[in-house]
């Protein structure tokens, strides 16, 4: 008799308990029940918070819709190595706050958060080497060229034979506070780009 084998339960980690990570997790949990979602930050009270199906954000009907996956295939933690551990797409809702220090200080995107999260999930990488490719997907309001940005800094602390099982994408987001389960859920467009 031949021993059955169970599907593959793809594992989708989001970095960021904000305005995009929240939400967005949440709904793709929700119409995508054959896969796990779990959400990453490093602010354990948020993470608490989530935990107990208390969002952390104000977001109508949000609350409603964390209960009905919260613990059947979302979760939240303030582990890094939980987050990436078998994680096959990476979505990073992380803040981009305008820079308020340097070069075209109160203009431009301060992007010192994405590039740590970079940083930290090579270097976990780099530790536990993975066995499939990782997609990143940057979902955060972001300037032209951050995916390029992104691949240059995994070029550059990467160990050279994980270099090319990473994926850089964008998905843009589209959402509005107050309004962002609602865009989730009736999207006027999705956009995704990829190399």
């Amino acid at each position: 008799m031949q021993e059955e084998t169970k599907p593959q339960t793809y594992k989708v980690t989001c970095f960021g308990a904000g305005f995009v990570g929240i939400p967005t997790s949440t709904v793709l949990a929700l119409h995508n029940p054959h896969l796990q979602f779990q959400v990453y930050d490093i602010s354990s009270p948020r993470i608490k918070q989530c935990q107990l199906n208390q969002p952390p954000i104000f977001e109508p009907g949000l609350e409603k819709l964390m209960c009905k996956t919260n613990g059947v295939n979302l979760s939240f933690t303030d582990s890094l190595e939980e987050a990436l551990s078998n994680a096959s797409v990476i979505f990073l809702a992380l803040p981009t706050p305008t820079k308020n220090f340097g070069e075209q200080k109160g203009k431009a995107y301060d992007l010192s958060y994405t590039e740590n999260a970079i940083r930290s999930l090579v270097k976990y990488y780099n530790e536990h080497p993975m066995l499939n490719n990782v997609i990143l997907v940057e979902k955060s309001t972001v300037p032209i060229g951050t995916a390029r940005m992104i691949t240059s800094i995994i070029e550059a602390v990467s160990v050279r034979e994980n270099v090319h099982k990473y994926v850089v994408t964008s998905n843009p987001e589209f959402l509005a506070e107050g309004t962002a389960v609602r865009d989730l859920l009736k999207p006027d467009r999705v956009i995704i780009g990829a190399r």
